[in-house]
């Protein structure tokens, strides 16, 4: 057998723990709101979204990146996780909290074209906890038994 140091066996774990019925329902909306998050920034700042496709996905690609990693590692998909209000807020915010710094990080990375100036990490975190916190705050009911 093997063996797995610690950081590998939460993540196998994390990933056997998702509720794929709670992966399915909400997780396709917090991808649409990171996304949005992204758009608006690129429209606000007068980039093109349309014509210049891959440049519009490369600045969405490391707060998803970052979003799957958190959220398999925190078990905002798993059974349980949308219970409660208060349960699915929390997990969204530690969700976000830790998906922002790792998008921040990768974007200041030679990896990704970009940089993240401290406006742009401040508005993305306040503002992603803002939109995650609420929806999943609804989803609670939309997704419950």
């Amino acid at each position: 057998m093997p063996e797995f140091d610690m950081e590998t066996r939460s993540l196998a774990a994390g990933v056997s723990r998702v509720d794929r019925r709670i992966l399915s329902r909400v997780g396709p909306i917090d991808l649409v709101l990171i996304a949005s998050l992204t758009f608006v920034g690129r429209v606000h700042h007068g980039y093109p979204l349309v014509s210049r496709p891959l440049e519009t996905i490369e600045t969405m690609l490391p707060f998803v990146i970052g979003w799957a990693l958190v959220a398999i590692l925190a078990g905002t998909y798993r059974r349980g996780a949308l219970e409660s209000a208060t349960q699915a807020g929390v997990l969204g915010a530690v969700t976000w909290l830790g998906a922002a710094n790792i998008g921040l990080i990768l974007r200041s990375s030679p990896w990704f074209e970009g940089s993240a100036v401290w406006p742009f990490n401040f508005i993305m975190t306040a503002i992603g906890v803002a939109a995650l916190v609420a929806w999943r705050v609804v989803a609670v009911r939309w997704v419950a038994p």
